[in-house]
């Protein structure tokens, strides 16, 4: 008999195919995860679901659980990816309550206020006006109330947030900075919960240490990976296979 195992994968826009980088579904980390596990556990059949979405933060990713969550047994044997927090704590010069009035500006007012902001994003940054869209401390909570959602699955992968590259640091500066310390709160997060099942994906300190962002992460947004970055996504995780055999079908 044929054992079934779910992937599923919970994620921003980096989880997805960008076909304007030429990233099609099939090079995807998640496509490539799967592939690798068909190949490591063969006769086991490995049906993947890509629940990620762009602009996704940690509040969307978990009611976006919550709500697909309900259409699986919990007696099939799910492995779950967990991607996301660049959304979270990328620096915003403007609070979200400011950016919604900008919003909601006639045209006329809008673009030069959007113009001025964009022109002086470093200035007013560096000046130490930086906002985030989920702040530290909702992250935190929303962050380990997903891995309570999840502790039970078979196994969990936790990726935290890739570096970003000079390029979009020098246009929002402060972006490195929060990197590490949302990333430390994901750490923290996993440590918590403690749970032999939930493994901490640590790509940041691996793109760091190979000097990898001109070849892993795409140049222009400084966050998006590219071919190369997905192979090493899929690498990572296939490794932590090797070590950890949690699947016995």
């Amino acid at each position: 008999m044929t054992s079934i195992f779910l992937i599923h994968i919970f994620g921003d826009s980096l989880s997805l195919p960008r076909l304007s980088d030429g990233i099609p579904f099939f090079l995807t980390y998640p496509e490539l995860f799967r592939q690798g596990l068909e190949q490591k556990y063969p006769g086991c059949d490995f049906s993947l679901f890509n629940w990620s979405h762009g602009g996704a933060n940690i509040c969307s990713t978990l009611e976006e659980f919550k709500m697909r969550n309900d259409y699986f047994s919990p007696a099939t044997k799910n492995v779950l990816i967990l991607q996301c927090g660049v959304v979270d704590c990328a620096p915003r010069p403007l609070p979200r309550w400011l950016r919604g009035i900008v919003s909601f500006l006639p045209a006329l007012f809008q673009k030069p206020v959007v113009s001025f902001i964009h022109n002086n994003r470093p200035r007013i940054q560096k000046a130490g006006f930086i906002f985030h869209k989920t702040p530290p401390l909702l992250f935190t909570n929303v962050y380990q109330d997903f891995l309570e959602s999840v502790k039970n699955l078979e196994r969990v992968y936790v990726f935290n947030i890739p570096p970003t590259n000079r390029k979009i640091e020098k246009h929002s500066p402060g972006f490195t900075k929060s990197i590490i310390a949302y990333n430390q709160i994901i750490e923290d997060a996993v440590k918590k919960i403690s749970q032999n099942n939930i493994f901490l994906l640590d790509v940041y300190k691996e793109i760091t240490s190979i000097k990898g962002t001109k070849t892993l992460i795409n140049e222009e947004d400084g966050h998006h990976i590219t071919v190369k970055g997905h192979e090493l996504y899929a690498k990572l995780i296939l490794e932590r296979e090797r070590e950890f055999p949690l699947l016995n079908p």
